[in-house]
């Protein structure tokens, strides 16, 4: 999690062979319900959202790490 402008953010990255990085992304905002964006290898999630996205990209078959 980092923090820009102030605000929390929640960021994934090394997505390197995610078929649709923007579905995934579309995906992950509306789990939690909040703005992000997707780009390059990263996607970005508005808000504190780490437990409930790390489940998430468990349960749809992601190694996660931390």
């Amino acid at each position: 999690m980092e923090k820009r402008k102030g605000k929390p953010v929640t960021i994934i990255f090394d997505l390197n062979g995610v078929v649709s990085l923007k579905d995934l992304g579309r995906q992950l905002k509306n789990l939690v319900s909040a703005g992000g964006t997707a780009k390059m290898d990263t996607i970005e999630i508005q808000g504190e959202h780490r437990e409930r996205v790390r489940a998430y990209l468990i349960e749809q078959g992601f190694q996660v790490k931390g």
